[in-house]
C-alpha cells in the first residue's frame, strides 16, 4: 500500500499497480531521449571566432613584397586557408585530404604543432573551386581572411583573422 496526501491534508491509503512506477520511469526516460534528440537535431551551426589568443595576423595592412606573420595559439587546428573576400576565392594552404597533385605548405600534423608561420605575399596556392590550378593569392586589393580549423569540412568552425592587402607601396 502507498499513502498519498489529499488537498484537505488528510491521508489516503490506496493500492497502486506494480507497473505504475515502471511506467513512470519509462515515460521519464522517453522524455529525456526525445529532448536530447531534439537538441542534437538543432545543434548550433559552425562557429567562427576572431580570437587573437588562437590566431592573429600581422601586419594588418599588407603590401606587395611584405610577409604575413601568423601567431598560432594552442589547439589552433590542423588546416589553414586564405579567402579573398571580394570574390570569395578560397586558397587551401594546409588541408587533411588534399587533391593528389596539390602542393601544401606543410602536413596537417606539422601545422598543428607550429606556433608561428610566415607567408610571403608572393605565395601561390591552389584555389579551392575545382580548378586545381596554383595561382598567387594576393592579387586583388581588399580584405583577406585567414582561417584555421581542425577540419574545415566538419562544420565545427574555427578561428579567423583579417588583413587588408593594399598592393604596391607608395
Amino acid at each position: 500500500m502507498r499513502e498519498t496526501g489529499n488537498c484537505d491534508g488528510s491521508r489516503d491509503k490506496r493500492h497502486l499497480p506494480p507497473t505504475y512506477n515502471t511506467f513512470g520511469v519509462m515515460r521519464a526516460a522517453l522524455s529525456a531521449f526525445l529532448l536530447s534528440y531534439s537538441l542534437l537535431a538543432t545543434a548550433a551551426p559552425e562557429e567562427w571566432r576572431d580570437s587573437p589568443r588562437v590566431l592573429s595576423c600581422a601586419p594588418r595592412v599588407l603590401h606587395a613584397g611584405d610577409t604575413l606573420r601568423l601567431s598560432l595559439g594552442p589547439k589552433h587546428g590542423r588546416e589553414l586557408s586564405v579567402t579573398r573576400l571580394a570574390d570569395g576565392a578560397t586558397f587551401m594552404l594546409v588541408i587533411g585530404a588534399p587533391p593528389q597533385d596539390m602542393v601544401q605548405l606543410m602536413t596537417p600534423d606539422e601545422f598543428a604543432k607550429v606556433k608561428s608561420l610566415s607567408i610571403p605575399t608572393s605565395v601561390e596556392a591552389t584555389r579551392w573551386d575545382g580548378a586545381e590550378v596554383r595561382e598567387p593569392i594576393f592579387t586583388r586589393l581588399g580584405i583577406y581572411e585567414v582561417s584555421v580549423s581542425e577540419v574545415f569540412e566538419s562544420e565545427r568552425g574555427g578561428f579567423y583573422c583579417r588583413v587588408h592587402y593594399a598592393g604596391a607601396k607608395r
